[in-house]
């Protein structure tokens, strides 16, 4: 069997799988309450809300988290701006592509109300700055 096959199943059993499945972005309040659920148990801290995020993950099932990936792309996309970019880089003290990266995702893990109003003023991000930051 190839590795295709292993992947996807026979052919016959491809035919039982609808793709289109997994194609949908999580509903926007789900994926916001697993977001905050996750900051709530973690107690701020980052690497321990990734943990408790990772936990909630895997028990849900495989088209919610890739529907869950497609939501933060989605948020991804959505922040890639100059004026959040430089937010970034002025927290940061700079700013790689990577690290824009990694500011955005950070700017999602502290929760729907902070990412809405940084989408809107990446300014207010100032408020969010901490010792702890991404």
């Amino acid at each position: 069997m190839g590795f295709f096959s292993k992947l996807f199943g026979k052919n016959e059993e491809r035919a039982l799988v609808d793709p289109a499945v997994t194609s949908s972005l999580m509903d926007d309040d789900e994926y916001w309450q697993l977001v905050q659920q996750s900051r709530d148990e973690s107690g701020g801290d980052l690497e321990c809300q990734e943990n408790v995020l990772v936990i909630q993950l895997e028990e849900l099932p495989p088209e919610k988290i890739v529907g869950f990936r497609l939501r933060t792309d989605k948020l991804l996309y959505d922040t890639y701006n100059s004026e959040m970019w430089c937010a970034g880089y002025l927290m940061n003290g700079g700013c790689s592509d990577d690290g824009f990266e990694y500011f955005r995702l950070w700017v999602i893990s502290r929760g729907r109300e902070v990412f809405e109003r940084a989408a809107a003023d990446p300014d207010s991000l100032i408020s969010e700055a901490d010792e702890n930051m991404g």
